[in-house]
């Protein structure tokens, strides 16, 4: 009796830790990358071979990280080989972390590592676009950077958190603490954000301030920035389009705020996701946005670009201008893989 009782007791323990590995995950889960089982199914439908293809063809190597998120689509035992150095694409070749640079005549790579914090310059002030990790980031890299170039972390008057993610608010309280910037989130992430400090290098959040709508515009000192709310990557991903000037010359850059796919996993999420990334490419055509930007380095190859931007020649272009097709084409490839994950998906 007692054999028997143990055995329907261990029976019961493994049918409860077998739906507990195909319960849906949590944001908090996803976000940390804790995915408990393979979704792809062991071969790959005709269906989503269409959208491999189309990502592929607008990929091409420029936006070979998106190709990355198309071979998470795939079974694992049929990923394809891509030739990209993702440590590289993140902290360049110099040692220790990247140096804050000046892009364009108004925008700032302020670094740093594996996330990217933007600064739009204005006659009224900054505006930061993501605050990294922690406010000891900003005490030791990013605000000594600012000053070499000339600015002047007090005049940071608003801070665009793409989404709520531990390593793009992390900085947010520092900066909102100690310059009385005023920061900016979407709805769902001013909720998501307190949930996700899950690492100890993250910075809790600030108390919630400033909520952007799709359709958002801020404006400062003159220069408007347009703000879309493209859930996705999370549930209140927000994407922008920046003006920028490059030698006196006017350009509009696209930055869209969530790429990765470490969400919960369902035909809705990866068809939001898509169905984001297509509405943002025709704000973007719109504007005529002809530089792509991303908040992760590897995403739009900014330290291979600033690299060339040391050697500009004056007559030389910029090399984050890379036309309104190249931002089409990076907006395609995420929107493809999106939905090749969904086809592929053993629901």
């Amino acid at each position: 009796m007692l054999q028997r009782t143990a055995t329907v007791f261990s029976s019961l323990i493994l049918a409860y830790a077998a739906m507990a590995s195909e319960r849906p995950l949590t944001e908090q889960e996803a976000a940390a990358g804790k995915i408990p089982i393979h979704d792809q199914g062991t071969a790959i439908k005709p269906e989503a071979q269409v959208h491999f293809d189309a990502a592929e063809q607008a990929a091409g190597m420029e936006f070979a990280s998106a190709l990355l998120l198309c071979n998470q689509a795939r079974p694992p035992a049929l990923r394809k080989k891509i030739a990209l150095d993702v440590a590289a694409l993140r902290h360049g070749s110099e040692p220790g972390q990247p140096t804050p640079v000046r892009v364009f005549d108004n925008l700032y790579y302020l670094g740093v590592g594996h996330v990217t914090t933007w600064a739009l310059t204005t006659p009224a002030g900054i505006i930061v676009i993501d605050a990294g990790d922690n406010g000891e980031q900003w005490r030791t890299t990013i605000e000594p950077g600012m000053r070499k170039l000339g600015l002047d972390p007090a005049q940071i008057k608003y801070v665009v958190i793409t989404h709520g993610h531990g390593d793009h608010f992390g900085g947010a309280a520092y900066l909102a603490g100690t310059y009385k910037a005023r920061i900016m989130m979407s709805d769902n992430d001013w909720t998501l954000a307190p949930t996700m400090v899950n690492k100890p290098e993250y910075d809790a959040p600030p108390p919630r301030d400033m909520v952007i709508r799709d359709g958002d515009k801020l404006t400062l000192g003159g220069v408007t920035v347009s703000l879309f709310v493209t859930p996705g990557h999370t549930l209140g991903t927000v994407s922008l389009l920046i003006p920028v000037m490059d030698r006196g010359t006017a350009h509009v850059a696209a930055l869209f705020g969530g790429n990765g796919f470490n969400f919960p996993h369902s035909t809705a999420r990866f068809t939001q996701y898509s169905n984001s990334a297509q509405r943002f490419l025709q704000a973007a055509r719109v504007a005529g946005a002809d530089i792509p930007l991303s908040n992760h380095p590897e995403n739009d190859r900014a330290l291979e670009k600033i690299a060339l931007l040391k050697q500009r020649a004056p007559d030389d272009p910029n090399p984050f201008v890379r036309g309104q097709d190249a931002v089409r084409r990076g907006l395609t490839a995420l929107s493809a893989c999106a939905l090749a994950y969904r086809t592929q998906l053993a629901e």
